[in-house]
């Protein structure tokens, strides 16, 4: 079943079923830009164009959770 339906269903989102493609079914175009943490480290890629990453946006987005500031305090905190 493809999660992007799932939207159909009450209190499912499409924050929630783009996150279910990209870990669930290793979509590798999902673009989560209304993430939270997706929107604080994007000033990061220095005014790249995030479209220009497709047809790998998943793996973009991983990267920019991985960087953010939250991510790293996160890191530092589990040390």
């Amino acid at each position: 079943e493809d999660p992007l339906t799932w939207t159909s269903l009450k209190g499912i989102g499409p924050w929630t079923a783009h996150y279910a493609a990209l870990r669930g079914t290793s979509a590798p175009d999902i673009w989560l830009d209304g993430d939270a943490g997706v929107r604080r480290a994007l000033p990061r890629l220095a005014g790249a164009d995030p479209a220009c990453g497709a047809p790998w946006r998943s793996y973009l987005t991983l990267q920019l959770w991985a960087s953010s500031p939250d991510a790293t305090r996160s890191q530092d905190n589990a040390r």
